[in-house]
């Protein structure tokens, strides 16, 4: 189960959710806390957690977004000098959704990401670290 706080935040945010318990996030956005986008497959997501507010919460999946080939070619331009390929980055955002989620931060279309519960630190923090 995840252990997070965000009630500090008095102004609507985007929050992009990596694994999620179904309850919280219900609760978050019943509340009106932020907005809430959930990476992942969309049946396989709704098929797992029986989420009441599913109309107020936007699921995105990697494979199919649109948003896709923009993040991949930033990565790709952001981490070439480094020795990444382009194959590395389109694997990195439509596989690793720490990856996916970092590119929607970076290109402000989120705030910030809940992360952690089911991912180790280093999974966690090293996709924010190679991308800033």
């Amino acid at each position: 189960m995840w252990s997070w706080s965000i009630a500090s935040f008095w102004i609507t945010w985007h929050i992009t959710i990596i694994k999620l318990s179904a309850l919280p996030v219900d609760i978050i956005v019943s509340k009106g806390i932020c907005d809430v986008i959930v990476i992942g497959n969309k049946d396989d997501i709704l098929k797992t957690y029986p989420l009441k507010e599913i109309d107020n919460i936007t699921i995105i999946d990697p494979k199919k977004s649109d948003y896709t080939e923009k993040f991949i070619e930033e990565l790709y331009e952001l981490r070439k000098e480094k020795g990444m390929s382009l194959e590395e980055a389109r694997d990195l955002i439509e596989n690793d959704y720490m990856y996916f989620s970092c590119m929607l931060v970076y290109s402000n279309f989120s705030d910030g990401i809940v992360s952690g519960a089911c991912h180790s630190t280093i999974n966690t923090l090293s996709p924010a670290l190679r991308i800033n």
